[in-house]
């Protein structure tokens, strides 16, 4: 299985906020330490184009997941979604951002 650091995106009102950028270049300074691929993961509705934008600007893979029940945040859809990803890729590193969001969930 190959090894993996996840950075779960934070974004509100279609722009990918700073913190994401920030956890990206932690991954990969981590990354060095600790070789394994970076990949990031965003959660919402009608992301792609958001995930598309995002892999150009960092290089990196994005996995988008969608969903309707995304379109705003909740920390129990974010709970369920994270948790049945991660459990599915098993992640050596998840980083979330230092947010009232990514400590709510």
């Amino acid at each position: 299985m190959e090894r993996s650091i996840v950075v779960v995106a934070e974004h509100f009102q279609g722009e990918i906020l700073p913190v994401t950028y920030e956890l990206a270049a932690f991954a990969k300074e981590l990354q060095q330490l600790h070789p394994a691929a970076v990949k990031i993961l965003i959660l919402g509705d009608l992301i792609k184009d958001l995930a598309e934008s995002m892999a150009e600007q960092t290089g990196l893979e994005v996995t988008a997941i969608q969903a309707p029940g995304l379109r705003s945040y909740t920390c129990e859809a974010y709970e369920k979604v994270l948790g049945d990803f991660l459990l599915e890729v098993k992640p050596s590193y998840v980083c979330v951002p230092h947010t009232s969001t990514g400590w709510d969930y």
